[in-house]
């Protein structure tokens, strides 16, 4: 099999645009070349990656495969060069962060003002994610650290975890739900009531943690 890894960058980017075109501007090429380029990945591979729709390029089954992979490792590739620059030092370069809502306002600002007033320079992109996909996004490597506002129940063990502050959930309620003022309630009993959160499976861990005991 003899691949290296302009094909998998190729690959990499049209996944990323999910254009030919788009992904040919990137890497400072033609798109045909671009076309031959993932004809010849299927070619080694023996399996057809991508399919073309009103869309634009779209992952088969086993290209979608194959990108998770793909992905992660780019990702790594790309943060090594950047740090071998010195785009990633303390003086310059730029920090992903991937925070939720409830994390950003009312830590990550805060933290990112005092940062700012240290290192100028430094820049920050941040990503409004839920605490899942913040953390997957971390294993992937496509973030550089991930601010949440939940304890996640399974975290890689290749993570370093840190709590930053502590806060506690205040649960409000209309008239209609006066006579559970002063009530403790289990998360069983909770379930049964209607709800408006931050997200859909606001208590979806804990009750995880719930069906364990």
């Amino acid at each position: 099999m003899n691949l290296n890894f302009e094909y998998f960058k190729v690959f990499y980017y049209v996944c990323k645009y999910g254009s030919l075109t788009r992904a040919a501007r990137v890497l400072m090429t033609s798109q045909p070349t671009v076309t031959r380029t993932i004809h010849n990945l299927e070619n080694e591979l023996g399996c057809r990656l991508f399919i073309r729709s009103k869309n634009g390029m779209e992952l088969t089954p086993e290209g979608q495969i194959f990108y998770k992979h793909i992905s992660a490792a780019c990702a790594q590739i790309f943060k090594g060069v950047s740090e071998l620059t010195g785009m990633s030092s303390l003086d310059n370069g730029t920090v992903c962060i991937s925070a939720t809502e409830t994390a950003l306002h009312c830590f990550l600002f805060k933290a990112m003002e005092e940062s700012h007033r240290q290192y100028p320079n430094v820049r920050f992109k941040l990503l409004n994610n839920s605490t899942v996909t913040s953390i997957q996004s971390l294993k992937s490597g496509s973030t550089d650290m991930a601010v949440v506002s939940s304890d996640p129940l399974q975290t890689d063990k290749h993570l370093k975890t840190k709590v930053l502050t502590k806060y506690q959930d205040i649960l409000i309620g209309g008239n209609k739900f006066r006579e559970l003022a002063g009530k403790s309630l289990t998360l069983n009993e909770l379930m049964n009531y209607p709800w408006v959160t931050l997200t859909r499976n606001f208590l979806y861990p804990y009750q995880k943690v719930m069906d364990m005991i």
